[in-house]
């Protein structure tokens, strides 16, 4: 009878060492997600654009406007006809025409002199 006892005192021993463990691994990944959710909620925003300088997904957007915003906007820029003029013509130069043409005319009046 007693190796029959040792016997299940091993098993019951194993398996509580297996619990521990199983719940050790849970414990520690609980507290290691917490930390990492923590953290990510605690890094700063990303920094601001200079002033004068527009966002990259703004000139993507500049492709989507309607027409009646994109004339609009010409409108404005035309009255600086020296600007208006050489952001024109550097488009031409680089073979750009339609909407593709459009967000680098909107880098290019946009950026300051």
């Amino acid at each position: 009878m007693t190796a029959a006892r040792t016997y299940d005192n091993q098993k019951s021993s194993s398996t509580m060492k297996n619990i521990m463990l199983a719940v050790t691994f849970c414990a520690s990944t609980l507290l290691g997600a917490g930390a990492l959710q923590a953290q990510t909620a605690a890094s700063p925003a990303k920094p601001a654009p200079a002033a004068g300088m527009s966002l990259p997904s703004e000139m993507a957007k500049v492709e989507t406007w309607s027409k009646k915003k994109w004339a609009a906007a010409q409108k404005t820029w035309a009255k600086d006809k020296a600007k208006w003029r050489s952001c024109r013509d550097q488009s031409a130069g680089k073979h750009l025409s339609g909407r593709k043409s459009w967000s680098f005319l909107y880098d290019c009046m946009n950026t300051p002199v």
